[in-house]
């Protein structure tokens, strides 16, 4: 797509899987254009979807708002390739300028028709999930990220505040989850690829700042039970409430946190302070 960012001007973000205007990385990239006035590229895997995900949050914004966007499959290292070869044109969606704002959110519960009976998409019975199943989850929500943040570190090198948002969930944590009753534990397959990332992250926080720059920030976002396509809106969070530490991280100073679990939701946080979550 072609770039109508204001050259210089802004700072850009990129957030995998979110062209769903109904989901937290479509509400997060409207927050981040509206509140902080950054210039962002919308991704998902269909050239249609992401088209009019771009339409959607320009006709939410002023017409001045900088919104494009990119076809990235994120399971796909093709796909990727070809995004970041778009990305380096200089007519490309930052217009040969830098990458400030990695978010990875794009992600999955269970297999596409391996989910359990009932209405949340991550539930798939311990005893019934398969080898495949466990492999086909970790690779979009774990080695999925791992590549896409791989590929835009030279961009990610330009900016001089370099920002990287793994998307995770309290459901990672080793400590949140052996407490709880085993009723609630049949997210075995999400909960351990959200544990993995965590991992992920602590590691990234570690080294990638000697490959980009010094103050980068690496963390993890929990944003809670949201009410969003993915669990059939069961959740009781709002779009806004989850995608508020996505836009706090993204937006951190030098200052502050690297290679932590983020969130501001219940049984860890209230009145929406920003806190560390266990591992």
């Amino acid at each position: 797509m072609t770039s109508n960012k204001t050259a210089g001007l802004q700072r850009t973000a990129l957030i995998t899987g979110s062209t769903d205007p109904q989901a937290i990385g479509f509400t997060a990239a409207f927050l981040l254009a509206s509140q902080h006035d950054f210039s962002i590229i919308l991704s998902g895997r269909r050239d249609e979807s992401v088209q009019q995900a771009v339409k959607a949050l320009r006709a939410k914004l002023p017409p001045t708002a900088s919104v494009d966007g990119i076809v990235l499959d994120v399971k796909d290292q093709g796909s990727i390739d070809s995004a970041v070869q778009e990305l380096f044109d200089a007519s490309g969606p930052l217009g040969g300028g830098p990458l400030d704002v990695l978010i990875n959110n794009a992600g999955v519960g269970a297999p596409p028709g391996r989910a359990g009976k009932g209405s949340n998409n991550m539930f798939l019975q311990v005893e019934l999930t398969t080898a495949q199943d466990m492999v086909d989850v970790l690779t979009t929500n774990v080695a999925a990220p791992v590549a896409v943040t791989n590929a835009l570190l030279p961009l990610l090198a330009r900016s001089d505040k370099p920002r990287i948002v793994n998307v995770s969930s309290a459901r990672g944590s080793l400590e949140f989850a052996s407490g709880l009753e085993a009723a609630r534990t049949g997210a075995m397959v999400y909960n351990t690829s959200k544990a993995a990332l965590n991992m992920v992250t602590v590691m990234q926080s570690k080294n990638l700042p000697q490959q980009t720059k010094p103050n980068l920030k690496v963390n993890a976002a929990s944003p809670g039970h949201v009410k969003t396509p993915f669990n059939n809106f069961t959740g009781l969070r709002t779009l806004e409430e989850g995608a508020a530490v996505y836009v706090h991280l993204a937006t951190l100073a030098d200052d502050g946190p690297t290679g932590q679990l983020i969130g501001n939701h219940a049984p860890f946080a209230s009145d929406g302070q920003f806190v560390q979550l266990p591992w």
